[in-house]
């Protein structure tokens, strides 16, 4: 069994791996996480968007319980950070069993 420590560092390595490659998850969550033969693994990219470097979004979209501060309030825009907030946010729903908000 894998402890918190290596389950994030898993989430993150596929998250950066969408970030490198200009991708805006945008809809982390744990019903977005699956497991298939041990392995973890970031799925339904249907509200992901390609993002150029040095341009923000401004949709408002994801699940409001995982959803970061600046995509409500996305008239400045965001960029891949909003999806740092919802890994955090799903990383502090494993530790306590509840969302945090």
């Amino acid at each position: 069994m894998l402890n918190l420590l290596t389950v994030t560092i898993l989430f993150y390595s596929g998250l950066n791996y969408l970030h490198k490659n200009n991708i805006l998850h945008r809809d982390i969550k744990p019903a977005n996480i699956f497991k298939s033969n041990g392995v973890y693994k970031l799925g339904d990219l249907n509200v992901s968007r390609i993002l150029p470097p040095g341009v923000l979004a401004k949709t408002q979209i994801g699940s409001p319980l995982y959803t970061s501060p600046e995509i409500w309030n996305s008239e400045n825009g965001y960029n891949e950070k909003c999806d740092i907030w919802s890994l955090g946010v799903v990383i502090y729903e494993l530790c306590t069993l509840k969302v945090p908000f």
